[in-house]
């Protein structure tokens, strides 16, 4: 009978027990809570690694905050000037290709230009002088005249051919001179924007 008289007893050294245990973890965690704003307290240069005060630790809060929103808001603006610089250079690169593409189909006008003109030339040439020299014109000689006049041109390139050859070089004048602006444009906004000719 006197264990049931102190039947108490075990319930108190088990809430002996807990509330021991609870004090324990309690402290484990204001230490480490501790450690943490001593740390940050640290890296901001707020102490020397001694204990701040307990009063500083909202102000450590606050101050971590503001490093947080300015460092968002300086990332938002970083990406606000990328996007205006690729903007700024893609327009670049636009007007760069639209001038040289301008400047080529101009010149390539202009070579085909000549290239008619002078197989008018060569046509009329042909035409007027049909013998090449003879009283009695020989039938078929005047086609056959046209023809080695349209193959044996300056430096035994037809007509045809020296159009072939000056449209491959206007082209690949035109490459280069986009290539150079090209090359020339900087995507930091250093360079220029106007093609090299």
């Amino acid at each position: 009978m006197t264990l049931m008289r102190f039947w108490y007893l075990p319930v108190i050294a088990a809430l002996l027990a807990f509330g021991a245990w609870e004090k324990v973890r309690a402290d484990k965690a204001t230490a480490i809570n501790d450690r943490a704003v001593e740390a940050v307290a640290v890296v901001y240069g707020w102490s020397d690694g001694r204990t701040i005060a307990r009063d500083q630790v909202p102000i450590a809060i606050q101050r971590l905050g503001t490093t947080i929103t300015d460092t968002r808001r300086a990332r938002e603006q970083a990406a606000r000037l990328d996007a205006e610089n690729i903007n700024r250079v893609r327009n670049a690169q636009d007007a760069i290709t639209k001038d040289v593409v301008d400047d080529y189909e101009a010149r390539i006008a202009a070579a085909r230009g000549r290239a008619d003109a002078l197989r008018l030339q060569l046509d009329a040439q042909a035409r007027a002088d049909p013998g090449g020299g003879g009283d009695a014109p020989v039938p078929g000689l005047r086609d056959a005249a046209a023809r080695i006049d349209e193959t044996a041109g300056e430096g035994g390139l037809s007509v045809a051919e020296r159009l072939i050859a000056t449209e491959t070089a206007l082209r690949l004048i035109a490459l280069q001179a986009w290539i150079e602006a090209q090359a020339g444009l900087h995507p930091d906004g250093m360079g220029s924007s106007s093609p090299a000719r």
